[in-house]
């Protein structure tokens, strides 16, 4: 007759003592990318929303495209750690990185498109009386046009703000002038008091007012249909 066994109810061992630190290990990763995307779905709707026009949270977070593609690589390299090898998670990655392709194939030829023909340069060129606001000239060239544009900023470093609208928007051919040379301004701005602009540019010169509170403008310009 068998002996009947001895029921051993001590603390079980595994045969390789590093796997409980590896699944943990990729416990930890993976929920850390899950939480990562789901932060960044709502940071990138306050982004493209923004109410309050804050320059550096457009500028970081107000990308809803580039947003989805963080999502999307978060979730599909956290689902294929958290797989540990198994078929499904490979599935998952090659998924993931089709679909990245499809998101970045487009990135990268506009991208490219515009770093090798275009340049875009920043200036202040007007601080308000009180030192709270400032006017920005941004001049875009490319190969075949450009574009300045006049918008009003507030001085506050991270937290600036600025609106939402140009207050003056000129459009027009290439500059002739050769490499390195700096495009005259075909729009100019000043301050006239602490809340209200003269700018001057194709339609003579007119008096914009704006609030600080909200960025919004009293005649903001159109750029589509130039001024």
């Amino acid at each position: 007759m068998p002996q009947p066994t001895v029921l051993d109810f001590g603390e079980f061992a595994p045969a390789d003592p590093w796997d409980l630190q590896v699944a943990r290990w990729r416990l930890w990763v993976s929920w850390g990318m899950f939480g990562l995307a789901a932060l960044i779905v709502p940071a990138a709707v306050l982004g493209t929303w923004n109410p309050g026009n804050y320059l550096y949270l457009a500028l970081l977070f107000g990308h809803p495209w580039a947003a989805a593609l963080g999502v999307l690589l978060l979730a599909g390299f956290g689902c294929n750690i958290r797989a540990d090898g198994k078929p499904w998670g490979q599935s998952v990655l090659a998924v993931t990185w089709a679909l990245a392709l499809v998101f970045l194939a487009p990135a990268l030829f506009f991208g490219a498109i515009r770093f090798f023909s275009a340049s875009e340069t920043e200036r202040t060129i007007a601080v308000s009386p009180d030192g709270r606001a400032e006017l920005v000239l941004t001049s875009y060239d490319t190969m075949h046009d450009f574009k300045q544009t006049i918008v009003v900023r507030t001085r506050a470093g991270v937290f600036s703000r600025q609106s939402h609208e140009p207050l003056a928007c000129v459009t027009g051919v290439p500059f002739p002038g050769g490499e390195g040379s700096e495009r005259p301004s075909d729009v100019e701005a000043r301050f006239a008091g602490e809340s209200t602009v003269l700018v001057t540019d194709h339609r003579g010169t007119r008096e914009v007012s704006f609030d600080l509170r909200t960025m919004a403008t009293s005649g903001p310009a159109n750029c589509q249909g130039q001024g």
